[in-house]
């Protein structure tokens, strides 16, 4: 799926705020209500997901190609 780089950005903000959250507490309890986060891991790898997502959009969709040559002497 394509993205755009702006939906990029804000996703990938959006989990590091996530990753900010994480270290200040796993959990808290309000009276009868609780919240858990999360677990540190699942953050990074959506950290690491959008930010692939965000390189792919600002390339325009297209993939960087790596190519290597072994130079001869013939």
């Amino acid at each position: 799926m394509a993205y755009t780089v702006e939906f990029c950005k804000q996703r990938k903000e959006m989990w590091l705020s996530a990753e900010e959250a994480l270290a200040t507490s796993k959990s808290y309890k309000m009276g009868t209500r609780q919240l858990e986060r999360v677990d540190l891991a699942e953050v990074r790898r959506m950290i690491n997901y959008w930010d692939n997502e965000l390189q792919k959009a600002e390339n325009g969709g297209k993939r960087q190609k790596m190519l290597s040559a072994v130079p001869r002497d013939l």
